[in-house]
């Protein structure tokens, strides 16, 4: 038994593919968290807009 976990241990057959699938995931989630805060600006700056225009 000892035998395997040292070469489960050992085995970085698939690592890379595993790191990438993190970076990327960190990156979409990022590029989510960046949207949502952008959505919240944008419709902030659209109603200050309308509100002005709607005094005349």
């Amino acid at each position: 038994m000892k035998a395997v976990w040292k070469r489960f241990l050992a085995d970085e057959t698939g690592v890379t593919a595993v790191e990438y699938g993190l970076i990327g995931g960190f990156v979409v989630g990022a590029a989510a968290l960046g949207a949502t805060a952008l959505s919240n600006s944008v419709e902030s700056l659209f109603s200050f807009v309308t509100s002005f225009f709607n005094r005349f």
